[in-house]
């Protein structure tokens, strides 16, 4: 063989191996919210900031070496939708953890997929205490329950009104609203329906309703309080914080307060990157959304590097272990039970446009 042909045969050698770049291995993250359907700018709001948190990662070199996909899917807001999004990503091994699915009814609904598999679920916003189960220890519940928001809710109406008789609309009467009103002097009167309720109404004077029931249920039930002479102000928790009240029950929603965990974030280094994915401006649901991105990731590193590879067993420890986050939302911590310490709430009435203004 001469010189050229084996120096050619060298290069080829080179010019080969240069093609070949070595790819960091992959695990991946699931996020499930309503994409479609009348939630879906619920959808969008979380999907970007997951995209956002994600690129951050990557961007930086990834989770202990490994690149992270993001795999979203959407559940249109419907529990059976819901829970066959969850098994999907339950099948896929390399799926380490999931977000969502921001929603209650949904999220209830795919709670047993998850603990089955042994895959860590986020779920932001879903005060249901029924979340709470024992031995679903891969449950994380990101925002306050329904005892904390109906707590702080009637507290905070109790310290800034005039408040003497307060009606409970909800099948099972919130305890901490008892509590509360016990505390305060408030008298309580609980309906099991809204048209209880409206039987009654021409009865007893109330100057605030506390409404156990969904948005769509709300909404019907603000049109027909207008039929009363001097109808009161609803309270209510997540489950009147969605921009869908607004279009359903317009002008009769106006003065509605609730009790929410989600806030609009403004920090300018959020918000720019957000706008940058986006082409538009974060709302209530995107800094819990990339908060909870952001300590599922941290998470999932802090498995690998104890463990040596990644696992979904090591994620569910690792984020029952994990150190206190100080997050866009706030200092995160989670308890024995998957539960957030200290969550963060917020108070809101609606005015005109969605989330409203925010009285605390």
């Amino acid at each position: 063989m001469g010189y050229r042909q084996r120096w050619s045969i060298l290069l080829s050698i080179l010019l080969l191996g240069c093609s070949f770049q070595v790819t960091p291995p992959l695990l991946k993250i699931g996020v499930v919210a309503p994409f479609e359907g009348q939630y879906r700018s619920i959808g969008y709001d979380v999907l970007w900031a997951v995209k956002l948190a994600v690129g951050e990662i990557n961007a930086a070199g990834g989770v202990a070496g490994y690149r992270v996909e993001l795999v979203a899917l959407n559940d249109d807001g419907d529990p059976q939708e819901a829970s066959q999004r969850a098994q999907e990503l339950a099948m896929d091994p390399n799926v380490l953890g999931v977000l969502g699915h921001f929603r209650e009814e949904t999220t209830l609904a795919s709670l047993e997929f998850y603990h089955q598999a042994g895959l860590a679920l986020i779920a932001p916003a879903v005060p249901a205490l029924e979340l709470t189960r024992p031995g679903y220890e891969e449950i994380f519940r990101l925002g306050a329950d329904e005892v904390v928001l109906a707590h702080d809710i009637v507290e905070f109406v109790a310290a800034t009104s005039d408040v003497r008789r307060i009606a409970i609309v909800a099948e099972n009467h919130p305890r901490p609203v008892q509590e509360v009103a016990a505390a305060q002097g408030i008298e309580l009167q609980g309906f099991i329906s809204p048209q209880e309720f409206l039987n009654e109404a021409g009865n007893r004077r109330f100057d605030f309703i506390f409404f156990g029931g969904s948005d769509t249920s709300a909404a019907d039930f603000l049109l027909a309080l207008q039929e009363l002479s001097n109808p009161p102000q609803m309270l209510g928790g997540e489950n009147l914080n969605t921009p869908q009240l607004l279009v359903w029950a317009g002008e009769a929603a106006e003065g509605t307060i609730y009790a929410t965990s989600t806030l609009v974030i403004k920090d300018p280094d959020f918000v720019a990157g957000y706008r940058a994915l986006a082409g538009g401006d974060p709302g209530p649901w995107a800094g819990m959304a990339y908060d909870g991105a952001k300590i599922l990731l941290r998470a999932i590193e802090e498995a690998i590097v104890a463990e040596g590879a990644p696992s979904r067993e090591g994620v569910v420890r690792a984020m029952q272990d994990l150190e206190p986050y100080a997050g866009l939302t706030g200092n995160i911590a989670f308890d024995s039970q998957g539960n957030q310490i200290d969550p963060p709430v917020h108070i809101f009435r609606f005015e005109d446009t969605f989330p409203g203004i925010r009285l605390n």
